[in-house]
């Protein structure tokens, strides 16, 4: 899996850069999307905890495939659904 970038973005007031990939996969299937965060975390170095793939498609027919990723100045933590959420669906199921 060889890759280019297209475009790349310094968004400052998130944090991050946003990063527009074109991945050349001859003779294979599209790479997973953990090899992709991989690969591009280890070939410009940063953690792969920085890195999230937003979106991956490939072309019909062909081995080439155009990634969106962005690029955390920080690892970020995963979205953990906060406990207000959970009393809110008891008291609406309650109250009916």
């Amino acid at each position: 899996m060889d890759y280019s970038i297209l475009q790349e973005r310094d968004n400052p007031l998130m944090h991050r850069k946003e990063v527009i990939l074109q991945i050349q996969h001859a003779g294979a299937p599209t790479p997973s999307r953990e090899e992709m965060r991989k690969q591009y975390a280890a070939s410009e170095g940063v953690s792969v905890e920085c890195v999230e793939l937003v979106f991956v498609v490939t072309d019909f027919g062909t081995h080439t495939s155009r990634a969106i990723l962005r690029v955390w100045n920080t690892p970020r933590e995963e979205l953990q659904p906060t406990e207000d959420a959970g009393e809110s669906e008891e008291q609406t199921s309650e109250g009916s």
